[in-house]
This record gives structure tokens, sequence and C-alpha cells, in this order.
């Protein structure tokens, strides 16, 4: 059997999922005192976000400037520094559909820890619905997906209320909205 390498950036994305499941477990308590710690922690888990955002965009600024230094002219996108990012409003997502998320999350972490060459059709097939249903989430999220999102055949005015209209995402793209996604939720924030 093969190593399985896993990078820092996978670590720290089941980290945020684990505090994030852990908070809202404190929420399904109820109780004055859980409620308290949960706020104080997703104060922190948020705080650790931004810190860290921050410096990837600083870090990809410094980057960027050295290769335009020595290539020319650099991608934006490629190195986290676009101001052309999707957009969200939670305003319509209530705490049922938020512990439905979470649940997914939950069965898409055990999924991708299995080893790829144990994987078995079940399980992708379980990945690509677990995918079709947080795409359905976004799709009750989303208020705007840059265009250089999407493929160049894609409609314009396409309504991103409809899951459907999604399908127009690049393939390279799908990734990053769901972490888009998850940012603006963990940041609650509301545009």
């Amino acid at each position: 059997m093969g190593k399985i390498e896993i990078s820092e950036a996978t670590i720290i994305e089941v980290d945020w999922f684990s505090r994030r499941d852990h908070i809202n477990q404190l929420r399904e308590e109820g109780t004055d005192e859980a409620i308290a710690v949960a706020e104080k922690l997703e104060k922190e888990l948020n705080d650790e976000f931004e810190a860290r955002h921050e410096a990837n965009k600083e870090a990809g600024k410094v980057i960027k400037e050295e290769l335009v230094a020595s290539n020319g002219d650099v991608d934006d996108e490629l190195y986290g520094v676009a101001d052309d990012q999707p957009e969200f409003d939670f305003s319509r997502i209530n705490w049922g559909i938020t512990k439905k998320i979470t649940r997914m999350r939950i069965e898409f972490r055990e999924i991708m820890e299995i080893a790829p060459e144990e994987m078995t059709t079940a399980d992708m097939k379980r990945s690509a619905d677990l995918t079709d249903q947080l795409m359905e989430f976004v799709s009750k999220t989303v208020t705007y997906i840059p265009r250089d999102w999407l493929d160049e055949d894609a409609p314009e005015g396409l309504d991103w209320g409809d899951p459907e209209s999604l399908d127009w995402l690049q393939n390279a793209s799908v990734r990053p909205i769901i972490l888009a996604f998850n940012k603006a939720e963990s940041l609650g924030k509301k545009k």
C-alpha cells in the first residue's frame, strides 16, 4: 500500500470542520453555558480563519510581486488575491439547514478518510451525491459568481437559486466555491 500524503491545508480544513461540529453540538445542547462556550469558540475560530486568510493573501501578494518582476504578468486568482469573489446571503438559512450541512460535512469527511485504492463505487457515488446536496445549499445562498469561474459557453443571467445553474461552473471552480461558501457561512456574512 502506498503512502498517503496529507497537505497542511487538508489538516487545517479537517480541523476547521471538527471545531465547527463541536460548536454546533454545543449549540444543540441549548444551555446558556453551552451557548456561551460555543460563541467564544466560534469567535476564536473566525479570528483564526481571518488571520490565516489575511496571511495567505499577503503571502500571495509577495509571490505575485516576485513573479511579476521576473515574468511580467500573473493570474491573481491563482494566488488567492483576486478581488472578484462569489457573494452569499445566509438570511434564508435556518438552524435546521445548518444542521443538515454539518451532517453532510461529517459524512464527507468519513468518505475522504477512505484511501483512494479502497474506495468503492458506493463510496464514490455517495461522495457525488453529497457534493450535489451541498451545491443545492450553495444555490440557496449564492447571489453572485464571477464570470471567469464559469464555462465560457455559460449563458448570461443565470438564476443562482436554481442548483442546475451551478452546473455551468468550471471544474476548477467547484472546490473554490465550496470553500468560499464555507468561509462565508463561518463568518456569518450577509451581503
